[in-house]
């Protein structure tokens, strides 16, 4: 009787999961090509350089290394 109430609906997302990933690699794959570049035009040394980075970049590596569920 209430199946004629509610009908299901099935949403697809606009853009496949796979597509999106393959984005975020070619993202981070030019991000990591500027690294150097980046090292070169700073004011400050490599070793100083690299603890910036590190440090700013540490929140995010935490916040995404939380979510995991701990399987391997």
């Amino acid at each position: 009787m209430h199946d004629t109430l509610y009908k299901r609906i099935t949403v697809t997302p606009a853009i496949p999961a796979s597509t999106v990933a393959l984005l975020a690699v070619i993202v981070a794959n030019a991000a990591l090509a500027f690294g150097p570049w980046f090292v070169r035009v700073s004011d400050t040394g490599p070793v100083a350089s690299a603890f910036w980075r590190i440090t700013l970049a540490a929140p995010m590596l935490v916040a995404a290394a939380s979510r995991g569920d701990g399987d391997p």
